[in-house]
């Protein structure tokens, strides 16, 4: 990463910002779409900075200087010519965005309240027949209803 020969750091926009967002991302960070989108230098790039500067033990400014500049070129090097990960989907889950790194919990699989006894009867305890001179489904015609 050539930073042309200035530092980056929050609240900065432009090319500088969105070569510096693929390096991050090639290397495993996240990034927030937002911020990807317009070429942005905000609170989630300068986490991921902070977080990179960590791991290299670098002095965890948030700025990228040139020693950090150094170190994203060389680990990205390391890399080798592997693509950066595509950009995350947008979050569809209504709340709060998401703070960088986090996951959206999944929508449940089932309802999450109970089913009126109309639409969900209890199986019969018994064997699978219906009671003489009833035309209820046997348990597996009523399982198979739901298939």
């Amino acid at each position: 990463m050539n930073p042309m020969g200035r530092n980056l750091s929050i609240d900065m926009h432009g090319d500088d910002v969105m070569q510096l967002h693929s390096e991050l991302r090639r290397l495993g960070y996240n990034l927030p779409e937002e911020e990807l989108r317009q070429a942005y230098f905000g609170p989630g790039t300068r986490q991921a900075v902070l977080a990179f500067q960590r791991a290299h033990s670098l002095p965890e400014t948030g700025i990228v200087d040139a020693r950090t500049a150094a170190a994203l070129t060389e680990a990205v090097a390391a890399l080798g010519a592997r693509p950066a990960p595509p950009a995350p989907a947008p979050s569809t889950a209504p709340g709060a965005p998401l703070a960088p790194g986090n996951i959206a919990e999944p929508e449940p699989a089932v309802p999450t309240q109970p089913l009126p006894a109309s639409v969900h009867p209890t199986a019969p305890s018994g064997p699978s027949q219906p009671a003489p001179g009833s035309s209820a489904p046997s348990k597996s015609a009523w399982w198979a209803g739901l298939l």
